[in-house]
Protein backbone atom coordinates (compact mmCIF):
# COMPACT_ATOMS: atom_id res chain seq x y z
CA UNK A 1 0.00 0.00 0.00
CA UNK A 2 2.81 2.38 0.95
CA UNK A 3 4.54 1.60 -2.34
CA UNK A 4 1.37 2.53 -4.29
CA UNK A 5 1.07 5.81 -2.42
CA UNK A 6 4.72 6.55 -3.18
CA UNK A 7 4.14 5.91 -6.89
CA UNK A 8 1.10 8.19 -6.90
CA UNK A 9 3.01 10.99 -5.17
CA UNK A 10 5.92 10.56 -7.56
CA UNK A 11 3.53 10.70 -10.54
CA UNK A 12 1.90 13.89 -9.24
CA UNK A 13 5.29 15.53 -8.70
CA UNK A 14 6.46 14.59 -12.19
CA UNK A 15 3.19 15.79 -13.72
CA UNK A 16 3.42 19.10 -11.86
CA UNK A 17 7.01 19.56 -12.97
CA UNK A 18 6.19 18.88 -16.61
CA UNK A 19 3.11 21.09 -16.82
CA UNK A 20 3.82 23.82 -14.26
CA UNK A 21 3.70 27.38 -15.56
CA UNK A 22 7.04 28.95 -16.41
CA UNK A 23 8.11 31.81 -14.15
CA UNK A 24 10.81 34.13 -15.45
CA UNK A 25 14.00 34.98 -13.64
CA UNK A 26 16.26 37.92 -14.34
CA UNK A 27 18.31 37.32 -17.46
CA UNK A 28 22.04 37.67 -17.09
CA UNK A 29 23.54 39.81 -19.83
CA UNK A 30 27.06 40.92 -20.64
CA UNK A 31 27.50 44.16 -22.57
CA UNK A 32 30.53 44.85 -24.73
CA UNK A 33 31.74 48.46 -25.11
CA UNK A 34 30.40 50.22 -28.18
CA UNK A 35 32.45 49.78 -31.34
CA UNK A 36 32.73 52.35 -34.11
CA UNK A 37 35.09 52.85 -37.01
CA UNK A 38 34.04 56.50 -37.13
CA UNK A 39 35.79 59.34 -35.36
CA UNK A 40 33.32 60.26 -32.65
CA UNK A 41 33.31 63.45 -30.56
CA UNK A 42 35.28 63.31 -27.30
CA UNK A 43 33.28 61.42 -24.68
CA UNK A 44 30.71 60.25 -27.22
CA UNK A 45 31.39 56.51 -26.79
CA UNK A 46 31.15 56.79 -23.01
CA UNK A 47 27.87 58.68 -23.34
CA UNK A 48 26.47 55.93 -25.57
CA UNK A 49 27.50 53.28 -23.01
CA UNK A 50 25.90 55.20 -20.15
CA UNK A 51 22.59 55.61 -21.99
CA UNK A 52 22.47 51.97 -23.07
CA UNK A 53 23.40 50.49 -19.67
CA UNK A 54 20.95 52.87 -17.99
CA UNK A 55 18.15 51.73 -20.30
CA UNK A 56 18.85 48.05 -19.61
CA UNK A 57 19.05 48.61 -15.85
CA UNK A 58 15.74 50.50 -15.71
CA UNK A 59 13.93 47.60 -17.38
CA UNK A 60 14.43 45.52 -14.24
CA UNK A 61 14.51 42.17 -16.03
CA UNK A 62 18.26 42.10 -16.68
CA UNK A 63 21.31 41.64 -14.50
CA UNK A 64 24.45 43.05 -16.07
CA UNK A 65 27.40 40.75 -15.33
CA UNK A 66 31.12 41.05 -16.04
CA UNK A 67 30.83 44.82 -16.39
CA UNK A 68 34.22 45.41 -14.79
CA UNK A 69 35.98 43.18 -17.35
CA UNK A 70 34.38 44.38 -20.56
CA UNK A 71 37.07 46.96 -21.36
CA UNK A 72 39.91 44.47 -20.83
CA UNK A 73 39.13 42.31 -23.86
CA UNK A 74 39.19 43.44 -27.48
CA UNK A 75 37.10 40.55 -28.83
CA UNK A 76 33.68 39.16 -27.97
CA UNK A 77 35.10 35.61 -27.88
CA UNK A 78 37.61 36.37 -25.11
CA UNK A 79 35.03 38.37 -23.21
CA UNK A 80 32.58 35.45 -23.34
CA UNK A 81 35.27 33.06 -22.12
CA UNK A 82 35.96 35.32 -19.16
CA UNK A 83 32.26 35.49 -18.24
CA UNK A 84 31.97 31.69 -18.48
CA UNK A 85 34.97 31.28 -16.21
CA UNK A 86 33.48 33.67 -13.63
CA UNK A 87 30.11 31.90 -13.71
CA UNK A 88 31.79 28.52 -13.23
CA UNK A 89 33.70 29.82 -10.22
CA UNK A 90 30.49 31.19 -8.71
CA UNK A 91 28.66 27.90 -9.26
CA UNK A 92 31.40 25.92 -7.52
CA UNK A 93 30.82 28.06 -4.41
CA UNK A 94 27.01 27.89 -4.53
CA UNK A 95 25.68 25.95 -1.49
CA UNK A 96 22.62 24.97 -3.55
CA UNK A 97 24.76 22.34 -5.31
CA UNK A 98 26.67 21.18 -2.21
CA UNK A 99 26.65 17.41 -1.59
CA UNK A 100 26.29 17.11 2.19
CA UNK A 101 27.85 13.63 2.36
CA UNK A 102 30.86 14.44 0.20
CA UNK A 103 31.25 18.02 1.38
CA UNK A 104 31.88 19.29 -2.14
CA UNK A 105 29.85 20.88 -4.93
CA UNK A 106 28.57 18.26 -7.36
CA UNK A 107 27.07 19.43 -10.67
CA UNK A 108 26.51 17.07 -13.63
CA UNK A 109 28.51 18.06 -16.71
CA UNK A 110 25.45 18.82 -18.87
CA UNK A 111 23.90 20.95 -16.10
CA UNK A 112 27.19 22.80 -15.62
CA UNK A 113 27.33 23.58 -19.34
CA UNK A 114 23.75 24.86 -19.31
CA UNK A 115 24.35 27.10 -16.30
CA UNK A 116 27.66 28.44 -17.53
CA UNK A 117 26.10 29.37 -20.88
CA UNK A 118 22.87 30.84 -19.46
CA UNK A 119 23.59 34.44 -20.38
CA UNK A 120 23.38 36.72 -23.40
CA UNK A 121 25.86 39.14 -24.91
CA UNK A 122 24.94 42.57 -26.24
CA UNK A 123 27.33 43.83 -28.92
CA UNK A 124 26.62 47.50 -29.69
CA UNK A 125 28.14 49.38 -32.59
CA UNK A 126 27.69 52.71 -34.33
CA UNK A 127 27.40 51.68 -37.97
CA UNK A 128 26.93 55.17 -39.34
CA UNK A 129 27.86 58.63 -38.14
CA UNK A 130 27.56 61.87 -40.06
CA UNK A 131 27.78 65.47 -38.91
CA UNK A 132 27.57 68.84 -40.57
CA UNK A 133 27.07 72.45 -39.63
CA UNK A 134 25.42 75.13 -41.71
CA UNK A 135 23.76 78.52 -41.55
CA UNK A 136 19.99 78.75 -41.23
CA UNK A 137 17.81 81.76 -41.82
CA UNK A 138 15.68 82.86 -38.89
CA UNK A 139 12.89 85.36 -39.49
CA UNK A 140 11.30 87.43 -36.76
CA UNK A 141 9.18 90.55 -36.56
CA UNK A 142 10.55 93.60 -34.83
CA UNK A 143 8.61 95.97 -32.57
CA UNK A 144 7.18 97.77 -35.61
CA UNK A 145 5.95 94.56 -37.21
CA UNK A 146 8.65 94.47 -39.87
CA UNK A 147 10.28 91.12 -40.70
CA UNK A 148 13.96 90.94 -39.83
CA UNK A 149 16.31 88.17 -40.93
CA UNK A 150 19.35 86.81 -39.12
CA UNK A 151 21.56 83.77 -39.67
CA UNK A 152 22.56 81.27 -36.96
CA UNK A 153 24.76 78.16 -37.01
CA UNK A 154 22.91 74.86 -36.76
CA UNK A 155 24.63 71.53 -36.01
CA UNK A 156 23.27 68.25 -37.36
CA UNK A 157 24.18 64.70 -36.30
CA UNK A 158 22.95 61.48 -37.90
CA UNK A 159 23.64 58.27 -35.98
CA UNK A 160 23.02 54.66 -37.05
CA UNK A 161 23.00 52.22 -34.13
CA UNK A 162 23.14 48.42 -34.25
CA UNK A 163 22.96 46.19 -31.16
CA UNK A 164 23.43 42.47 -31.78
CA UNK A 165 22.18 40.00 -29.18
CA UNK A 166 24.05 36.70 -29.21
CA UNK A 167 23.96 33.63 -27.01
CA UNK A 168 26.94 32.35 -25.04
CA UNK A 169 27.34 29.70 -27.75
CA UNK A 170 27.88 32.48 -30.27
CA UNK A 171 24.51 32.25 -32.07
CA UNK A 172 22.92 35.49 -33.25
CA UNK A 173 19.51 35.77 -31.58
CA UNK A 174 18.30 39.20 -32.71
CA UNK A 175 19.47 42.65 -33.79
CA UNK A 176 18.21 46.09 -32.85
CA UNK A 177 18.73 48.78 -35.50
CA UNK A 178 17.89 52.44 -35.34
CA UNK A 179 18.85 55.53 -37.30
CA UNK A 180 18.13 59.00 -35.94
CA UNK A 181 18.89 62.59 -36.86
CA UNK A 182 19.01 65.52 -34.48
CA UNK A 183 19.95 69.19 -34.66
CA UNK A 184 21.15 71.80 -32.20
CA UNK A 185 21.88 75.49 -32.39
CA UNK A 186 24.31 75.24 -29.45
CA UNK A 187 27.03 72.69 -30.32
CA UNK A 188 27.73 69.41 -32.10
CA UNK A 189 27.94 67.30 -28.93
CA UNK A 190 24.40 68.29 -27.99
CA UNK A 191 23.16 67.22 -31.43
CA UNK A 192 25.00 63.88 -31.10
CA UNK A 193 23.64 63.18 -27.62
CA UNK A 194 20.11 63.99 -28.74
CA UNK A 195 20.46 61.60 -31.71
CA UNK A 196 21.79 58.84 -29.43
CA UNK A 197 18.92 59.32 -26.97
CA UNK A 198 16.43 59.02 -29.82
CA UNK A 199 18.18 55.95 -31.25
CA UNK A 200 18.23 54.13 -27.90
CA UNK A 201 14.69 55.18 -26.91
CA UNK A 202 13.15 52.24 -28.77
CA UNK A 203 15.47 49.60 -27.28
CA UNK A 204 13.34 48.89 -24.21
CA UNK A 205 10.18 48.14 -26.21
CA UNK A 206 12.19 46.10 -28.73
CA UNK A 207 13.62 43.87 -25.98
CA UNK A 208 10.20 43.41 -24.38
CA UNK A 209 9.08 41.83 -27.66
CA UNK A 210 12.02 39.41 -27.90
CA UNK A 211 10.51 36.04 -26.98
CA UNK A 212 13.43 35.05 -24.75
CA UNK A 213 13.11 38.27 -22.73
CA UNK A 214 9.32 38.38 -22.32
CA UNK A 215 8.19 38.09 -18.72
CA UNK A 216 6.42 34.80 -18.07
CA UNK A 217 4.61 34.02 -14.85
CA UNK A 218 1.62 32.24 -13.35
CA UNK A 219 -1.62 33.11 -11.60
CA UNK A 220 -1.25 32.38 -7.89
CA UNK A 221 -4.58 33.67 -6.56
CA UNK A 222 -7.90 35.20 -7.59
CA UNK A 223 -9.92 37.41 -5.24
CA UNK A 224 -13.11 38.89 -6.62
CA UNK A 225 -12.15 40.65 -9.83
CA UNK A 226 -8.46 40.84 -8.93
CA UNK A 227 -5.95 38.37 -10.32
CA UNK A 228 -2.64 37.90 -8.48
CA UNK A 229 0.35 36.91 -10.57
CA UNK A 230 3.79 35.96 -9.37
CA UNK A 231 6.55 38.55 -9.96
CA UNK A 232 6.27 42.30 -9.70
CA UNK A 233 8.64 45.20 -9.30
CA UNK A 234 11.48 42.75 -8.68
CA UNK A 235 11.56 42.03 -12.42
CA UNK A 236 10.37 45.38 -13.77
CA UNK A 237 6.60 44.89 -14.15
CA UNK A 238 4.76 48.23 -14.15
CA UNK A 239 1.11 49.32 -14.00
CA UNK A 240 -0.49 48.99 -17.42
CA UNK A 241 1.55 45.97 -18.57
CA UNK A 242 -0.62 43.39 -20.30
CA UNK A 243 -0.32 39.61 -20.17
CA UNK A 244 -2.05 37.01 -22.29
CA UNK A 245 -3.35 33.89 -20.53
CA UNK A 246 -2.09 30.69 -22.15
CA UNK A 247 -3.21 27.09 -21.78
CA UNK A 248 -2.13 23.88 -23.43
CA UNK A 249 -4.65 22.04 -25.56
CA UNK A 250 -4.44 18.68 -27.24
CA UNK A 251 -4.48 18.56 -31.02
CA UNK A 252 -5.75 15.33 -32.63
CA UNK A 253 -5.11 13.51 -29.32
CA UNK A 254 -1.45 13.46 -30.23
CA UNK A 255 0.05 16.94 -30.06
CA UNK A 256 -0.21 19.83 -27.63
CA UNK A 257 -0.46 23.48 -28.53
CA UNK A 258 -0.48 26.68 -26.49
CA UNK A 259 -3.58 28.78 -27.06
CA UNK A 260 -4.47 32.26 -25.80
CA UNK A 261 -7.60 32.22 -23.66
CA UNK A 262 -7.61 35.67 -22.07
CA UNK A 263 -5.95 38.99 -21.33
CA UNK A 264 -4.87 40.67 -18.07
CA UNK A 265 -3.82 44.26 -17.33
CA UNK A 266 -1.71 45.02 -14.26
CA UNK A 267 -2.96 47.76 -11.95
CA UNK A 268 -1.03 47.40 -8.67
CA UNK A 269 2.59 46.32 -8.36
CA UNK A 270 4.25 44.90 -5.27
CA UNK A 271 7.85 43.77 -5.12
CA UNK A 272 7.18 40.03 -5.58
CA UNK A 273 3.69 39.96 -7.09
CA UNK A 274 1.29 42.01 -9.20
CA UNK A 275 -2.46 42.56 -9.11
CA UNK A 276 -4.23 42.62 -12.48
CA UNK A 277 -7.70 43.20 -13.90
CA UNK A 278 -9.30 40.72 -16.26
CA UNK A 279 -9.87 42.19 -19.71
CA UNK A 280 -11.07 38.93 -21.25
CA UNK A 281 -11.23 35.23 -20.46
CA UNK A 282 -11.86 33.20 -17.32
CA UNK A 283 -8.51 32.78 -15.56
CA UNK A 284 -7.86 30.08 -12.98
CA UNK A 285 -5.05 29.62 -10.49
CA UNK A 286 -2.03 28.04 -12.14
CA UNK A 287 -2.63 29.54 -15.58
CA UNK A 288 0.45 30.57 -17.54
CA UNK A 289 0.65 34.29 -18.33
CA UNK A 290 3.01 35.78 -20.91
CA UNK A 291 3.85 39.45 -21.42
CA UNK A 292 2.12 40.99 -24.45
CA UNK A 293 3.83 44.38 -24.88
CA UNK A 294 2.20 47.43 -26.44
CA UNK A 295 3.65 50.95 -26.54
CA UNK A 296 0.59 52.40 -24.81
CA UNK A 297 -0.38 54.48 -27.83
CA UNK A 298 -3.77 54.67 -29.50
CA UNK A 299 -4.77 55.99 -32.91
CA UNK A 300 -8.48 56.78 -33.03
CA UNK A 301 -10.88 57.74 -35.80
CA UNK A 302 -14.07 59.44 -34.70
CA UNK A 303 -17.23 60.93 -36.18
CA UNK A 304 -20.28 62.49 -34.63
CA UNK A 305 -22.54 65.49 -34.18
CA UNK A 306 -21.03 68.66 -32.73
CA UNK A 307 -22.96 71.77 -31.64
CA UNK A 308 -22.70 74.64 -34.13
CA UNK A 309 -25.56 77.09 -33.83
CA UNK A 310 -25.75 79.23 -36.99
CA UNK A 311 -28.88 81.41 -36.55
CA UNK A 312 -29.49 82.33 -40.20
CA UNK A 313 -28.67 81.48 -43.79
CA UNK A 314 -27.40 85.01 -44.35
CA UNK A 315 -24.88 87.00 -42.34
CA UNK A 316 -23.82 90.52 -43.30
CA UNK A 317 -20.47 91.78 -42.00
CA UNK A 318 -19.58 95.48 -42.20
CA UNK A 319 -16.52 97.49 -41.29
CA UNK A 320 -16.44 101.30 -40.90
CA UNK A 321 -18.22 102.01 -44.16
CA UNK A 322 -15.18 100.68 -46.06
CA UNK A 323 -16.14 97.04 -46.44
CA UNK A 324 -19.33 94.99 -46.53
CA UNK A 325 -19.73 91.24 -47.13
CA UNK A 326 -22.96 89.28 -47.45
CA UNK A 327 -22.21 85.65 -46.59
CA UNK A 328 -24.38 82.63 -47.33
CA UNK A 329 -24.16 80.26 -44.36
CA UNK A 330 -25.92 76.99 -43.50
CA UNK A 331 -28.50 77.59 -40.79
CA UNK A 332 -28.04 74.78 -38.28
CA UNK A 333 -27.89 73.71 -34.64
CA UNK A 334 -25.41 70.87 -35.18
CA UNK A 335 -22.68 70.03 -37.66
CA UNK A 336 -21.41 66.65 -38.76
CA UNK A 337 -17.79 66.34 -37.66
CA UNK A 338 -15.01 63.82 -38.03
CA UNK A 339 -11.40 63.65 -36.97
CA UNK A 340 -8.52 61.81 -35.38
CA UNK A 341 -7.51 61.37 -31.77
CA UNK A 342 -4.10 60.34 -30.45
CA UNK A 343 -4.26 58.85 -26.96
CA UNK A 344 -1.47 57.78 -24.64
CA UNK A 345 -2.07 55.27 -21.85
CA UNK A 346 -0.34 56.37 -18.65
CA UNK A 347 0.02 53.59 -16.11
CA UNK A 348 -3.01 51.42 -15.49
CA UNK A 349 -5.92 53.67 -16.40
CA UNK A 350 -4.99 57.31 -17.04
CA UNK A 351 -5.31 58.63 -20.59
CA UNK A 352 -3.81 61.70 -22.23
CA UNK A 353 -5.50 62.61 -25.50
CA UNK A 354 -4.89 65.03 -28.36
CA UNK A 355 -7.77 65.37 -30.84
CA UNK A 356 -8.31 67.26 -34.08
CA UNK A 357 -11.67 67.49 -35.81
CA UNK A 358 -13.28 69.13 -38.84
CA UNK A 359 -16.82 70.55 -38.86
CA UNK A 360 -18.39 69.83 -42.24
CA UNK A 361 -20.44 72.99 -42.47
CA UNK A 362 -20.51 76.51 -43.90
CA UNK A 363 -18.60 78.30 -42.49
CA UNK A 364 -15.75 75.83 -42.14
CA UNK A 365 -14.65 75.18 -38.54
CA UNK A 366 -12.23 72.91 -36.73
CA UNK A 367 -11.57 71.86 -33.15
CA UNK A 368 -8.38 71.09 -31.26
CA UNK A 369 -8.69 69.34 -27.89
CA UNK A 370 -6.21 68.33 -25.20
CA UNK A 371 -7.49 66.34 -22.27
CA UNK A 372 -7.13 63.81 -19.49
CA UNK A 373 -9.27 60.80 -18.72
CA UNK A 374 -9.53 57.78 -16.46
CA UNK A 375 -10.70 54.41 -17.75
CA UNK A 376 -12.64 52.04 -15.51
CA UNK A 377 -12.16 48.43 -16.65
CA UNK A 378 -15.06 45.98 -16.40
CA UNK A 379 -13.78 43.04 -18.40
CA UNK A 380 -14.20 43.54 -22.14
CA UNK A 381 -16.28 46.62 -21.35
CA UNK A 382 -15.02 49.83 -19.82
CA UNK A 383 -16.08 53.42 -19.42
CA UNK A 384 -14.02 56.58 -19.30
CA UNK A 385 -14.59 59.90 -17.57
CA UNK A 386 -12.59 62.77 -18.98
CA UNK A 387 -12.20 66.50 -19.39
CA UNK A 388 -10.88 68.24 -22.50
CA UNK A 389 -9.57 71.75 -22.90
CA UNK A 390 -10.93 72.72 -26.28
CA UNK A 391 -10.50 75.32 -29.00
CA UNK A 392 -12.92 75.70 -31.90
CA UNK A 393 -11.52 77.77 -34.73
CA UNK A 394 -13.18 79.32 -37.74
CA UNK A 395 -11.94 80.73 -41.03
CA UNK A 396 -13.95 82.44 -43.74
CA UNK A 397 -12.61 84.45 -46.66
CA UNK A 398 -14.92 87.45 -47.01
CA UNK A 399 -13.67 89.12 -50.16
CA UNK A 400 -11.40 91.85 -51.49
CA UNK A 401 -11.46 95.53 -50.63
CA UNK A 402 -10.53 97.58 -53.69
CA UNK A 403 -8.03 100.26 -52.80
CA UNK A 404 -8.58 103.11 -55.24
CA UNK A 405 -7.24 105.86 -53.01
CA UNK A 406 -4.09 107.61 -54.17
CA UNK A 407 -3.20 108.29 -50.55
CA UNK A 408 -3.94 104.73 -49.43
CA UNK A 409 -6.31 103.42 -46.76
CA UNK A 410 -5.53 103.53 -43.05
CA UNK A 411 -6.89 100.71 -40.86
CA UNK A 412 -5.97 100.60 -37.18
CA UNK A 413 -2.97 102.83 -37.88
CA UNK A 414 -1.66 100.60 -40.71
CA UNK A 415 -1.38 102.14 -44.17
CA UNK A 416 -2.42 100.09 -47.22
CA UNK A 417 -1.56 101.12 -50.80
CA UNK A 418 -2.69 97.96 -52.61
CA UNK A 419 -5.97 96.04 -52.70
CA UNK A 420 -6.79 94.27 -49.43
CA UNK A 421 -7.97 90.70 -48.78
CA UNK A 422 -10.40 90.46 -45.88
CA UNK A 423 -11.09 87.30 -43.86
CA UNK A 424 -12.93 86.34 -40.69
CA UNK A 425 -10.74 84.36 -38.29
CA UNK A 426 -10.55 83.33 -34.67
CA UNK A 427 -12.06 80.88 -32.27
CA UNK A 428 -13.41 80.23 -28.83
CA UNK A 429 -11.95 78.45 -25.81
CA UNK A 430 -13.80 76.16 -23.45
CA UNK A 431 -14.17 72.88 -21.58
CA UNK A 432 -15.67 69.57 -22.69
CA UNK A 433 -16.51 67.12 -19.88
CA UNK A 434 -17.29 63.75 -21.46
CA UNK A 435 -18.14 60.12 -20.82
CA UNK A 436 -17.33 57.19 -23.07
CA UNK A 437 -18.50 53.58 -23.16
CA UNK A 438 -15.97 51.16 -24.65
CA UNK A 439 -15.97 47.58 -25.89
CA UNK A 440 -12.69 45.71 -26.50
CA UNK A 441 -13.03 42.51 -28.58
CA UNK A 442 -9.24 42.11 -29.05
CA UNK A 443 -6.10 43.46 -27.44
CA UNK A 444 -5.44 45.90 -30.28
CA UNK A 445 -8.93 47.15 -31.08
CA UNK A 446 -11.73 48.95 -29.25
CA UNK A 447 -14.94 50.65 -30.29
CA UNK A 448 -16.28 53.57 -28.29
CA UNK A 449 -19.48 55.58 -27.95
CA UNK A 450 -18.85 59.05 -26.53
CA UNK A 451 -20.90 62.01 -25.40
CA UNK A 452 -20.71 65.13 -23.29
CA UNK A 453 -21.33 68.84 -23.10
CA UNK A 454 -19.17 71.51 -24.74
CA UNK A 455 -19.05 74.81 -22.88
CA UNK A 456 -17.22 77.62 -24.71
CA UNK A 457 -16.88 80.88 -22.82
CA UNK A 458 -13.89 82.81 -24.19
CA UNK A 459 -14.51 83.91 -27.81
CA UNK A 460 -11.69 85.65 -29.68
CA UNK A 461 -12.58 86.63 -33.28
CA UNK A 462 -11.16 89.24 -35.60
CA UNK A 463 -11.18 90.55 -39.15
CA UNK A 464 -7.85 90.24 -40.93
CA UNK A 465 -6.85 92.82 -43.54
CA UNK A 466 -3.88 91.80 -45.68
CA UNK A 467 -2.37 93.64 -48.61
CA UNK A 468 -2.46 91.81 -51.95
CA UNK A 469 1.23 91.82 -52.91
CA UNK A 470 4.14 89.41 -53.24
CA UNK A 471 6.30 91.59 -50.98
CA UNK A 472 7.24 89.79 -47.75
CA UNK A 473 6.87 93.07 -45.88
CA UNK A 474 3.30 93.51 -47.07
CA UNK A 475 1.04 95.43 -44.74
CA UNK A 476 -1.47 93.56 -42.62
CA UNK A 477 -3.51 94.17 -39.50
CA UNK A 478 -6.40 92.73 -37.52
CA UNK A 479 -9.49 94.31 -36.02
CA UNK A 480 -11.27 92.62 -33.10
CA UNK A 481 -14.95 91.97 -33.78
CA UNK A 482 -15.79 93.83 -30.57
CA UNK A 483 -14.55 97.05 -32.22
CA UNK A 484 -17.50 99.45 -32.70
CA UNK A 485 -16.59 99.79 -36.39
CA UNK A 486 -17.37 96.06 -36.90
CA UNK A 487 -21.02 95.12 -37.29
CA UNK A 488 -22.86 91.79 -37.71
CA UNK A 489 -26.36 91.67 -39.16
CA UNK A 490 -28.62 88.62 -38.93
CA UNK A 491 -31.84 88.85 -40.97
CA UNK A 492 -31.11 92.57 -41.39
CA UNK A 493 -30.96 93.10 -37.61
CA UNK A 494 -27.70 94.10 -35.97
CA UNK A 495 -26.48 91.75 -33.23
CA UNK A 496 -24.12 92.70 -30.42
CA UNK A 497 -21.89 89.62 -30.44
CA UNK A 498 -20.46 87.18 -32.94
CA UNK A 499 -23.57 85.17 -33.86
CA UNK A 500 -22.16 81.61 -34.18
CA UNK A 501 -22.15 79.53 -30.97
CA UNK A 502 -20.44 76.17 -30.41
CA UNK A 503 -21.75 75.27 -26.93
CA UNK A 504 -24.11 72.32 -26.42
CA UNK A 505 -24.37 68.56 -26.15
CA UNK A 506 -22.29 66.38 -28.46
CA UNK A 507 -21.89 62.68 -29.21
CA UNK A 508 -20.53 60.12 -31.65
CA UNK A 509 -18.61 56.90 -32.14
CA UNK A 510 -14.88 56.21 -32.20
CA UNK A 511 -12.73 53.38 -33.52
CA UNK A 512 -9.58 52.79 -31.45
CA UNK A 513 -6.45 51.08 -32.75
CA UNK A 514 -3.97 50.29 -29.97
CA UNK A 515 -0.28 49.86 -30.69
Amino acid sequence: MNRKVSYIILFILCFSFLFAAEVSKKKEIAVLPVFSSYELPTGAAMYFDDVMIGTLSKMGRFEVIGYQYRLDYNSAEKFIQKIQELKKQALMKNPQYMDVDLGVVVIPANEMERLVNSFFIFVPSITGFHTRQYQVEVKAKDARGKIRVKFVTEYEAIVNVSIKIITAEGKLMDTYNSSQKSTSQNNMMEAYQSAINSAISGLSFFLRNVEEFKIKSQIVDIKGGDVYIELGGNIGIRPGYEFIIQREEKVMDKFTDKVTVGLLRTKEIRNEYSIASVISGNPVVGDQVVEAPLTGGRFNLWLGAMPMNVPSDTLVIKYAGLFESKEKFSKSSYAFALGIDLESEIGYAFLLDLALGLYINNPFAFNFDVGLGYEFYLGMFSFTAGLDFSIVGIYKYLGRLDNNSYYGISIEGTKFYEDIDVSLEGGTFGLKPKLTFNYQPTQRFKVRAFGGFALYFLPVYWLRFEEVTSDEDKSSTTVDVSDPDVGFYVDESKVADFPINFSGFFGGIEFIFRF
